[in-house]
Parts: C-alpha cells; sequence; structure tokens
C-alpha cells in the first residue's frame, strides 16, 4: 500500500508538470492538426464529387479499414460512424510518434537537472519510474478524451444523421481502444528517456525503437509470421476493435505484456545508473 501512495504521489506530480507546461499543448495541437487534416481534404473532396460517385469515396475509406484492421474489425466498425473511423484511424497511426515526442524528457529532465537524486532519497526507484510511467499514461489518455470529445462533437454539429444514440457507445471504446494502444509508446518514451540526459537524444532513441518495431511488423507480415505479427506492439489495433471479446482481451493483453517489460527495461536502466 505504501508503494502505491508513492507511485500515485509521483504520478500526480508528473501530470500536473506536463498539464502546466507547454510540450504536452504543442503535441496536442500537432496531433490535432495532423488527424485533422486528412479528414479535412476528404470532405472537401466529397464536395466536388457528383452525389451519385460518394458511394465510390465510401467504398474507398472501407477498403482502408478492411487492409489496416482485417475483416472482423471492419464488421464491428460498420455501425460506428464513418467520419469517427476515418479519425480513428489517423489518430492510431500517429499515435506512436506523438506519445514518444511527448514523453521523451519524461526521466531525461530529471536526470539533467539532478533532481532524480532527490527523487530517489525519498522513494525507490522503481517505484519513481511506476509513478512517471503512470503519471504520463494519464495525460496522454486525458488528452486523448479530448480529442475524441472533439470529434464526436463535430461530428454531432455537421453530421448529425450519421450519429444515433446507438452510435454513441463507440465513444468511450474508441478512447479505451487508443488508450490501450498507446500504452506501451508510453513505456518506450519513458525507457528512451531513462538511457540519456538530452531529451533530444532521448527521442531520437524513441524513434529508431518505433522504426524497429515497424520494421519487425512489416517482415513478419510479409513472411506470414501470424503469430509474431500478432504479439508485437502496435499490431494489435484491429483486435482491440473486433465485436468478439477473446480477440479484444487477448490484445489487451499483449499491449499489457510489452508495458510492464519494457517498463521493468526503464526501471533496471534508472535503478543502475549512478547520479
Amino acid at each position: 500500500m505504501k508503494h502505491l501512495t508513492q507511485i500515485f504521489f509521483v504520478a500526480k506530480a508528473e501530470a500536473e508538470t506536463r498539464l502546466t507546461g507547454t510540450r504536452a499543448l504543442v503535441v496536442a495541437i500537432l496531433l490535432v492538426i495532423g488527424v485533422a487534416l486528412p479528414n479535412v481534404l476528404l470532405l472537401q473532396e466529397v464536395g466536388r464529387v457528383p452525389a451519385d460517385k460518394i458511394a465510390v469515396l465510401s467504398h474507398t475509406r472501407t477498403r482502408i479499414v478492411l487492409q489496416l484492421y482485417g475483416t472482423e474489425a471492419a464488421d464491428a466498425l460498420s455501425t460506428c460512424p464513418p467520419d469517427v473511423v476515418f479519425f480513428s484511424v489517423f489518430l492510431l497511426l500517429l499515435l506512436p510518434v506523438t506519445v514518444v515526442i511527448l514523453g521523451s524528457d519524461t526521466i531525461a529532465r530529471d536526470l539533467q537537472s539532478g533532481t532524480i537524486r532527490f527523487a530517489a532519497a525519498r522513494v525507490p526507484r522503481p517505484v519513481w519510474v511506476a509513478g512517471k510511467v503512470l503519471g504520463l499514461l494519464l495525460v496522454v489518455a486525458a488528452m486523448l478524451f479530448a480529442l475524441h470529445f472533439m470529434a464526436w462533437s463535430a461530428g454531432f454539429l455537421f453530421h448529425r444523421p450519421s450519429f444515433s444514440m446507438g452510435a454513441l457507445r463507440w465513444f468511450p471504446r474508441l478512447w479505451v481502444v487508443t488508450v490501450a494502444f498507446a500504452t506501451p509508446y508510453v513505456a518506450i518514451a519513458v525507457f528512451s528517456s531513462a538511457l540519456t540526459k538530452s531529451p533530444a537524444l532521448s527521442a531520437i532513441v524513441g524513434f529508431a525503437i518505433l522504426a524497429s518495431l515497424w520494421l519487425a511488423g512489416v517482415l513478419a507480415r510479409v513472411e506470414n509470421l501470424t503469430v509474431l505479427a500478432r504479439w508485437l506492439p502496435g499490431t494489435t489495433d484491429g483486435g482491440l476493435l473486433q465485436a468478439s471479446a477473446p480477440s479484444v482481451i487477448g490484445a489487451l493483453v499483449v499491449e499489457a505484456t510489452w508495458a510492464v517489460l519494457i517498463f521493468a527495461a526503464a526501471s533496471a536502466s534508472v535503478s543502475l545508473r549512478e547520479v
């Protein structure tokens, strides 16, 4: 119980530091632009297309979802407003990079300023790292909730017919999916931040890890290594979006497992460091 209290204390301090700083705001604005721009371009394209060709654009959007997430996920998403589906697709694509940018200074700034000495004197280092991970995850979760709220609000204002009360059940689910998907990347950001005192270098290390995972996922798909592809972080979004409970639970287990393993590596790195 004592360690849990300490974890929540560190997490609270980390979240407050981030929410009162400018980095989280800048990252959120960049994420909004990155997600909104393709949707705005699509809406402009719809405005130029004759009414009888709108179905072609809808089919193209459905085909993108099929290629990214598979048939089962696409079938489950058929009850979700199309604009929100497209929003979620780009959000999931941009999330790893934005989380690494946001968290690149999580531990590096404490190493650089020397404040880790005071933190290490008050709480065990693994507990301190766990609090850092939780604090960053809380900020990411809050940012994702705000983005989903903005997307659904815009949908109700401009595309009210497709936003029925039944479709509202997708709001909490898509938020949970994006938070679960972001969890291992939060751990990656903290791990890369624990390796160096420079936030910039930490971000570069984080991007290198993301590139390695992306390359491994591509190779797994090319070589038809289905088991490997399903157990890599960032490849479970299709499972999280499916309707079947076993697929969702399995995807959550994969994300949680990777988050715990990467957290353990970050904790070991901090514990072994001399400050």
